[in-house]
């Protein structure tokens, strides 16, 4: 019936409400030092995840308001940790919304210069959007800092590759 269809949406209606909370609440006591600060990226991540269930159970796009909204509150709370950085900018990509992105990736690599995946990522998305020499500087540093991480080497051939030029 009508009643049962709607009944799963107000139930992960609910969970987005006491996830959306929660952050604000897991950042309060992490403040107080009463609190694991990694419970904040995991309360934003089961609220993208409540959001894209709606979104499936409704068969629409997901709210990638609410969803950049739950990451921007975790990064507030947790200005440090490089995994919300990363869904954040993912979010903002995944909605079409590339210079956000960006802008996300580049205030994640300048609080967490030395992340191997928050600098890959960031090079592969400028590399994406045509900015190829700043995304081979990207790697090089990354390289010049991690030279046994496989993936940033994978990754500067295919953005040189991409260019037609050799290195």
């Amino acid at each position: 019936t009508m009643n049962k269809s709607k009944e799963p949406i107000a139930q992960v209606d609910s969970a987005i409400g006491v996830f959306k909370n929660s952050i604000r609440w897991y950042g309060e006591a992490a403040a107080r030092g009463s609190a694991d600060p990694a419970q904040i990226y995991q309360t934003a991540y089961y609220t993208e995840q409540a959001y894209r269930a709606k979104a499936k159970v409704a068969n629409e796009k997901p709210n990638y308001e609410g969803i950049v909204a739950a990451y921007e509150d975790a990064s507030k709370a947790d200005p440090r940790n490089p995994e919300i950085y990363v869904r954040l900018a993912a979010t903002y990509d995944e909605a079409g919304k590339s210079r956000q992105a960006l802008d996300v990736y580049k205030k994640a690599v300048e609080k967490n210069p030395s992340n191997k995946t928050v600098v890959n990522n960031y090079a592969m998305l400028l590399a994406e959007k045509g900015k190829t020499r700043e995304a081979i500087k990207q790697l090089n540093g990354l390289i010049e800092k991690h030279p046994s991480y496989a993936m940033a080497y994978f990754n500067m051939a295919s953005v040189v590759q991409k260019t037609g030029k050799n290195l």
